[in-house]
């Protein structure tokens, strides 16, 4: 007669680098209390960080910034995305804490960052990722460039908090959740299909859509980055084309009327149906790319 630890064991001789990643905590059908657990002190880790950081920046701006009269708007506008990569020592700690493995084990099966496929990822998406939206906004004949928030510090700033806020999201969505919520779930296939949907509403919805096209781009989006990570084994991939979006979409933001923002609420945000149709699919065409890296790339190494 087989046991549950038999039937694990089986279950993960068959595994694929998305199910080594997913079983990341182990397959114990019986941690609903340290899931719980788990949820609670991430909440509370996260709160108490989100109101340090707003209050040291508040602390900055009074002390510091508030006799100038030039102050760049964008420095302000980039403080969100500062709060949401708190989402990254918040499920780190959760990790420590409650299940008492390492942190690692939220970013590949390697367990840790893998640079090397990280940054060939990169070179590759972001340059693509650019030219699609931003030829996109030129031929919607929306952008029109104001340079007078334009400064090398504005762009720096701009640049590394797209990547931070991004990895936030990531580490969250495509990782934590994942992984967490897998531990009441048994099949490997059921927990794939259960989470990814269900985290992918939730992803969409946080973003406060403003219109289907818009929901539809964003579950659609949150869609193909699990796919990365069930197909890489990590969340490197995912980080990138996460980053590669926000990153232009603040350029064209900060430095533009567009208005394009975090939550998705802006009226250029929403598009119409077919748009957003095109989008996706040229969403799929970059995500099937990645995956034909990911083949050359393990051949390499």
């Amino acid at each position: 007669m087989k046991n549950k630890n038999d039937e694990v064991k089986l279950e993960c001789s068959k595994c694929t680098h998305g199910n080594i990643f997913l079983r990341a905590l182990g397959n114990p059908i019986d941690s609903w209390s340290r899931l719980i657990l788990a949820c609670f002190l991430f909440v509370g880790i996260y709160y108490f960080l989100r109101e340090a950081s707003s209050m040291l920046f508040d602390l900055f701006m009074t002390n510091f910034m508030s006799g100038a009269t030039d102050v760049n708007p964008i420095y302000e506008s980039r403080l969100t995305d500062w709060l949401i990569f708190m989402f990254v020592p918040s499920i780190m700690s959760v990790y420590c804490i409650v299940y008492k493995v390492s942190p690692k084990l939220l970013i590949s099966i390697k367990p840790g960052f893998r640079w090397g496929w990280f940054i060939r990822c990169l070179v590759v998406v972001v340059p693509i990722s650019g030219i699609l939206i931003i030829g996109q906004s030129a031929l919607e004949m929306q952008s029109e460039l104001v340079f007078s928030n334009f400064t090398i510090g504005a762009v720096l700033m701009t640049v590394v908090m797209s990547f931070l806020q991004s990895a936030g999201e990531e580490f969250v969505f495509r990782a934590g959740s994942l992984q967490i919520f897998s531990t009441v779930i048994k099949s490997n296939k059921w927990a794939w299909i259960l989470l990814c949907v269900l985290i992918s509403i939730i992803f969409a919805l946080m973003h406060n859509p403003n219109s289907f096209p818009a929901t539809l781009d964003l579950f659609a989006t949150s869609l193909l980055m699990f796919a990365l990570v069930y197909y890489t084994g990590g969340i490197e991939a995912s980080i990138v084309l996460h980053s590669a979006n926000n990153l232009f979409l603040n350029l064209l933001t900060d430095f533009s009327n567009i208005g394009v923002d975090f939550n998705a609420s802006s009226d250029s945000s929403g598009g119409d149906l077919t748009g957003t149709l095109v989008v996706i699919g040229l969403n799929v065409a970059i995500t099937l790319l990645v995956m034909f890296m990911w083949n050359r790339y393990q051949k390499k190494v």
